[in-house]
């Protein structure tokens, strides 16, 4: 059946049906292969960019935290309350402070502040003796410029 509609065509109504065959399947190789790849390579492009962007954030505020002598420091009040206090003080809003069974204090903070996180962080190391075990850091939203972390916190 195929054949005799083949046969039945003149040279040259074969040579308009092989080209446009030929550009059917070129359309259907662009859209199949290179357009997802073309999209891929934006999409990590994009997703670099933003990365980029909040380890430089990261080291900056690395960069402005002061160094302490973590040892020195000495609070004999309980560490969860320390914690809570000394995020209020740094204006860092918790929406999440629980004490574990092995004494270390488990701390989500909401939106907020690169800077203040870093300097609550910071202050808990320096004056209160507290230890990082865990942490978590991550933008809260796109492009708002503020972060959430879940900090665990150890003496």
């Amino acid at each position: 059946m195929m054949s005799d509609f083949w046969n039945a065509r003149s040279e040259r109504e074969r040579l308009v049906l092989m080209a446009g065959g030929a550009v059917a399947a070129l359309a259907l190789a662009f859209q199949a292969i290179y357009a997802p790849l073309s999209s891929w390579r934006d999409a990590a492009r994009s997703e670099f960019a933003r990365a980029e962007g909040f380890y430089a954030l990261v080291l900056e505020a690395a960069a402005a935290a002061p160094a302490g002598d973590a040892e020195a420091a000495t609070d004999t009040r309980p560490l969860r309350a320390i914690v809570a206090t000394a995020a209020g003080d740094a204006g860092v809003e918790l929406t999440f402070v629980s004490a574990r069974p092995d004494g270390a204090v488990e701390a989500n903070a909401g939106p907020t502040d690169p800077e203040a996180f870093f300097e609550w962080v910071a202050a808990l190391s320096a004056e209160h003796g507290a230890k990082i075990s865990y942490a978590d850091i991550s933008r809260a939203q796109d492009n708002d410029g503020t972060v959430r972390g879940r900090v665990i916190f150890s003496r």
